[in-house]
């Protein structure tokens, strides 16, 4: 009626309207728009995963090469996985992740399926504290950007038969689902595949040359302490090669703010070297004082004589035990 202060000019139409049916208006869009987000958080999204190939490891950008097929089985809209995307693939240009159908099949029961075949390269945090005995995780992360899905596994996921990754042993796959910290609550599916670096690779390639120098440097002390040149020459030149075996083994392996095993296994071997060479050196020192009191008084000098026979003694027997369970306890730990 003429005078109601429910009454107002709309700016748009410029009508006179009420602003009872305004706010009912407004009431009935939020109703719709609190409905539509209550449909979109039902809609349930299964995930799985068919692993055919990995490779190309780099262990420096933590990156790996996956191929497989993604499939989602949902029963919201056809548009209902849009929000959904690979969260950890380092080169988005290159990745290829084709749909087999054109649009989405219904299965019988309703819900809607479609299946990706995807190939990319993707990244993870490796763990190489253990190298070269590590063991790794080659993970897909499939994350809901918008929230609103619930996310569930396909217990028949798996990776191809028969799957061999040259320098790695192949274990099991594995799958789940975690909540990730957005502002929206969302979801996250990851997959992966576990592998591990075969103890072969150490035991036939890397511990041979590393033995073979520490051989040759105790095999010193079975010459006699008048041969100087031959002891200190034959640790000092182990010592190099050493380094060098160092610098090859670990040229895979990324700048790390601590030590990683190998390098532990290394350090471990410079302490050996080190105690040879000062035993020799102390052998020569000896050797060299028994000569200049050998006339004044030869007990002495037979003393000093017998005690460099013992020393090398126990270097032969020491040495080696040490060596052993040393790099035991290193492996073990």
């Amino acid at each position: 009626s003429e005078g109601n202060t429910c009454e107002y000019t709309c700016a748009r139409c410029e009508k006179k309207k009420c602003h009872c049916d305004c706010i009912e208006l407004r009431s009935a869009r939020t109703s719709r728009a609190r409905g539509n987000n209550s449909k979109s958080a039902s809609v349930k999204v299964q995930a799985g995963v068919f692993l055919r190939n990995a490779e190309a490891i780099n262990l420096e950008q933590n990156a790996y090469n996956l191929s497989f097929t993604l499939w989602l089985t949902w029963d919201g809209e056809a548009d209902a996985i849009k929000p959904l995307k690979l969260v950890n693939v380092l080169d988005g240009w290159a990745l290829t992740q084709t749909p087999v159908y054109d649009e989405p099949l219904v299965l019988p029961d309703g819900r809607k399926y479609q299946r990706y075949f995807v190939e990319g390269r993707f990244f993870t945090k490796f763990k190489l504290d253990d190298y070269p005995f590590d063991a790794q995780e080659l993970v897909l992360e499939l994350e809901d950007l918008k929230g609103g899905l619930q996310l569930d596994v396909d217990p028949t996921s798996r990776a191809r038969d028969g799957l061999t990754m040259p320098g790695w042993n192949v274990r099991t796959t594995f799958q789940d689902v975690s909540a990730v910290a957005h502002p929206v609550p969302a979801a996250r599916y990851r997959f992966g595949l576990k592998i591990a670096r075969p103890w072969s690779l150490f035991l036939l390639t890397l511990a041979p040359p590393l033995l073979l120098v520490l051989l040759c440097c105790w095999i010193v002390f079975l010459l006699r302490a008048q041969h100087v040149d031959a002891r200190v020459g034959t640790v000092i030149t182990a010592l190099l090669t050493i380094v060098f075996l160092d610098l090859a083994y670990t040229d895979d392996v990324p700048y790390l703010a601590g030590l990683v095993l190998i390098d532990q296994i290394f350090n471990f071997a410079y302490v050996l070297l080190t105690a040879m060479l000062l035993l020799c050196v102390l052998a020569v020192r000896w050797k060299d004082e028994a000569a200049d009191v050998r006339v004044a008084d030869p007990a002495k000098a037979d003393a000093l004589e017998q005690r460099i026979k013992k020393w090398d003694r126990v270097a032969l027997r020491a040495f080696p035990a040490v060596y052993l369970l040393g790099y035991a306890l290193l492996i073990a730990l």
